[in-house]
């Protein structure tokens, strides 16, 4: 059966990290006990695999539960993360994080010393953490925190090549970010609401009471 083209909009997931070995069936099998799949792909190159993929789920809300666990497949630890959607659409997007997420697929041999000079470009950094499959394996993924929001909101804006190379960067948020940033929306759509009533009252017709 054919996959759907668009999936349902905040239900897809970046897969960062996968053993080699895993392909789309696997990778699939693993997934779809969290939930029904839409679609399930690991993304290859000349036959071989580029080691990430992506996995969309038929109910948005099981990404939240996928996200907050650690996923362990074929011997090895995979980052799973929720996609930014269309950047003008995205109620996460327009939060503001301090940390970025940088995908190392492809890069094998890097550090700090490569990554803090091209990141100083979007502002002053703070820290860099490289996670690795193993002490001595490949690089998985890099989270820089820089000192302020505008930064990482510069560096998503940006295109980001290295070695000849793109790094894939997002926004990260933490899923209490997240919750928290969900709950001053509704108090300030609250607020307006309430604002909007009041002004309504205020300017319309003045009935006479003679």
């Amino acid at each position: 059966m054919a996959l759907p083209l668009l999936p349902q909009r905040g239900s897809r997931m970046y897969v960062e990290g996968l053993p080699p070995s895993v392909d789309d069936e696997i990778l699939s099998m693993y997934f779809s006990q969290f939930g029904a799949l839409e679609e399930c792909r690991v993304i290859k190159e000349n036959g071989e695999s580029k080691r990430f993929g992506f996995v969309s789920f038929c109910t948005p809300a099981v990404c939240q539960r996928v996200a907050s666990i650690v996923h362990t497949l074929n011997g090895g630890r995979i980052h799973v993360e929720r996609m930014n959607q269309d950047h003008t659409d995205n109620f996460e997007f327009s939060l503001p994080s301090k940390r970025l997420f940088v995908s190392l697929t492809g890069f094998d041999d890097i550090d700090e010393t490569l990554l803090r000079p091209h990141f100083s470009n979007s502002g002053q950094i703070k820290s860099i953490h490289i996670e690795k499959a193993v002490r001595s394996g490949p690089c998985l993924y890099a989270i820089v925190t820089f000192e302020s929001e505008k930064s990482v909101d510069d560096a998503v804006d940006s295109v980001h090549i290295l070695g000849g190379k793109t790094l894939i960067v997002k926004k990260m948020l933490s899923s209490e970010e997240v919750k928290k940033g969900r709950q001053t929306e509704r108090e300030r759509a609250a607020r307006e609401s309430r604002m909007g009533r009041m002004e309504q009252f205020f300017t319309g017709p003045v009935q006479s009471i003679y």
